[in-house]
């Protein structure tokens, strides 16, 4: 296992002033011993229509002297970019955004994209909604066939995502769209807000699990915590995750004022309990 860093820290989501370019943040990131980076798909980072093909090579070739293998691409969803959309130009572009998320990962040498399943508009079908996701999720998953890139379905909780919030959902999806370039990523903060049990999960999903956003959770259940400094003990994570052969990333995704200080403080626990995660 590597220890990655989301790039959405250092970006202006949620809050403006974290502003970064993106090769400034893989600095910092590579300057912690990070092995890896997982990149926000949107600007200021990689905006997918800003980068033409010898930008995206000169960002690769940039990323990997730093010593960072860029373990996944993450899609900025924004409201304008809902997978499961019901209005007409939203869902086109919702659908070509997804396509050139995955074009963006194989020119940058990631293996993979994430995939949140969207959500559904108020006063309308959830099915139709879930169709419509499983439709771009395939569309974007038969784009990945083409360049070796694999989508990960991530169940996002309910308060965040009323389509698809749970690990079972997740499967039921995965099996649906039975495609060889769907897979699953699990994100301990979205399990533990559903009361979900991370071993269970992490079983569940088997040989199908490859990337892991991994964060602590607050007393309440409602707030992202830097790893080690929440309620849950990450060694069982960790743990359960060798147990199941797992040799992917640990992406650490959290956000807050000083991402410096949350990506020192996050590598810090983690390469503490994660044997051979300090370059």
């Amino acid at each position: 296992m590597i220890l990655s860093f989301n790039s959405i820290t250092f970006s202006p989501l949620p809050i403006w002033g974290n502003s970064y370019d993106l090769l400034e943040c893989a600095r910092i990131i590579s300057g912690l011993r990070y092995s890896g980076i997982e990149v926000i798909a949107g600007r200021p980072h990689a905006w997918p229509y800003d980068l033409k093909a010898p930008e995206r090579e000169k960002l690769r070739k940039e990323l990997t002297s730093l010593g960072l293998e860029i373990t996944a691409v993450c899609p900025l969803i924004s409201p304008s970019h809902n997978p499961a959309s019901l209005f007409a130009d939203e869902y086109r572009e919702a659908q070509a955004y997804m396509v050139q998320c995955v074009n963006l990962a194989a020119d940058l040498g990631s293996p993979y994209v994430i995939y949140p399943a969207g959500w559904v508009v108020h006063g309308t079908s959830a099915e139709e909604a879930w169709k419509r996701s499983g439709e771009t999720l395939y569309k974007a998953a038969r784009q990945g066939e083409k360049s070796g890139v694999t989508l990960l379905i991530e169940a996002i909780r309910k308060i965040s995502s009323n389509l698809l919030w749970t690990s079972k959902q997740a499967v039921k999806m995965m099996e649906k769209i039975a495609h060889p370039r769907v897979k699953l990523v699990m994100d301990t903060f979205h399990v533990w807000s559903e009361n979900e049990d991370v071993e269970e999960v992490i079983r569940l999903y088997g040989r199908n699990l490859r990337h892991i956003h991994i964060e602590d959770i607050s007393p309440s259940g409602l707030e992202r915590k830097v790893p080690g400094q929440g309620v849950k003990d990450l060694t069982k994570v960790v743990s359960a995750l060798k147990e199941a052969g797992y040799e992917g990333a640990l992406s650490v995704e959290i956000w807050g004022l000083n991402p410096e200080e949350l990506a020192a403080q996050s590598f810090h626990y983690l390469s503490q309990i994660v044997p051979g995660a300090d370059r």
